[in-house]
């Protein structure tokens, strides 16, 4: 780090003037995005640098942060907050603080002028060509403009008393995700696994209704069974786990999938168990295909895409300091060229004006008459 450090500030202090004055900053940038790992997927002509530095620096980093968590707290105070003293719901309290609609209002759209603001300084930087390419940036301008047109619509509505669902609530973690690049990493690598995960959850759910078939079999609930009661009431005892855990399909597939969970266990089993032990190896045989082989599965497939995508997330970062190091290094040889073109010339200025001065022959003028 300290290497880099030294580079750029020889860099940013070698001053030259004109067109090598702007490579002297592009040299810098660059260098400053291999330190950051930053994309080199801007403009650089001397102005969107000077604006991408100012972008870039933590000050206004930290500005934009603030703004997003501020717009994410807002709804904690919005009408109607549920910011009380206590979170019993048997004790009415008034919420410790709640901003009016106008406040709110007028605070959510200051901070969507900020973000805007945000979004076009982006735009700015990158141009459109590269625009295009960036969905996020694209999603980023689309959640923008819906926000704008709902908080116009809401406005209107309690201009005449109505309500509306404010959609745009849900939107607002985007703009968290927007700012934050891990958080991007782990969304893209959680729709890469989605694929495969997906074939193991199948696998998983037909274990789980095939499995509650079998139970409503095994245990009938006393609304199908006969019921003939003997000294022991056997019958009732049995139907006891069919009316509390599998009565019909839905409540098998629920009490079956919070016994796999563990939640639940072993309540699920515990009736069927005591009247007969060897019920449990219905719920034994259940757990080990589910639990120790099939969620052990669903575990590995996970591990492996997502160990998997942040190697070759590493390998991009590492790809992307290379090209920014090379692009910086290329731009530097520029200067130095352009350093030694100008000493060259010098230097041949200087010997051509002290050849002539040698060659120079001044005739003797007689003074006398």
């Amino acid at each position: 780090l300290q290497y880099f450090w030294i580079l750029h500030n020889e860099i940013y202090e070698f001053k030259l003037p004109g067109q090598d004055q702007n490579r002297n900053l592009q040299a810098a940038v660059l260098l400053e995005d291999a330190f950051n790992y930053r994309s080199v997927n801007h403009k650089f002509d001397s102005l969107s640098l000077y604006r991408y530095r100012i972008y870039s620096s933590p000050f206004v980093k930290a500005f934009f942060a603030i703004v997003v968590f501020l717009i994410l707290l807002l709804v904690v105070v919005e009408k109607p907050s549920s910011l009380t003293k206590t979170a019993d719901l048997r004790q009415t309290s008034p919420p410790i603080t709640e901003f009016s609609f106008v406040e709110a209002t007028i605070i959510e759209g200051v901070l969507l002028l900020l973000l805007t603001a945000d979004f076009f300084i982006e735009y700015l930087l990158c141009g459109w060509k590269k625009f295009i390419k960036k969905p996020w940036l694209i999603v980023y301008a689309g959640v923008l403009f819906y926000s704008f047109c709902e908080l116009f619509f809401v406005c209107l509505l309690n201009l005449r008393g109505t309500h509306y669902f404010r959609f745009r609530l849900i939107l607002r973690p985007y703009f968290l995700l927007c700012k934050s690049s891990t958080i991007k990493k782990m969304l893209k690598s959680i729709m890469y696994t989605v694929p495969e995960v997906l074939s193991v959850l199948i696998m998983l759910f037909l274990h789980v209704i095939i499995f509650a078939l079998i139970a409503m079999m095994i245990f009938p609930s006393s609304s199908i069974s006969v019921d003939h009661k003997d000294s022991n009431d056997n019958n009732t005892r049995i139907n006891k786990e069919g009316d509390l855990n599998f009565p019909d399909i839905i409540t098998s597939i629920i009490s079956l999938l919070m016994y796999l969970s563990t939640s639940n266990n072993p309540t699920v089993m515990t009736p069927a168990y005591n009247y007969a032990r060897y019920y449990s190896a219905f719920f034994i045989f259940f757990e080990f295909i589910g639990l120790y082989c099939l969620m052990n599965m669903l575990i590995a497939i996970v591990y492996n895409r997502f160990s998997t995508y942040f190697l070759d997330s590493i390998k991009t970062s590492i790809l992307r300091r290379r090209s920014a190091l090379r692009a910086c290094f290329a731009t530097m040889s520029l200067l130095q060229d352009s350093k030694s073109n100008n000493c060259d010339a010098q230097l041949l200025f200087k010997r051509r004006n002290s050849s002539s001065a040698e060659h120079l022959e001044v005739a003797p003028v007689s003074i006398m008459p």
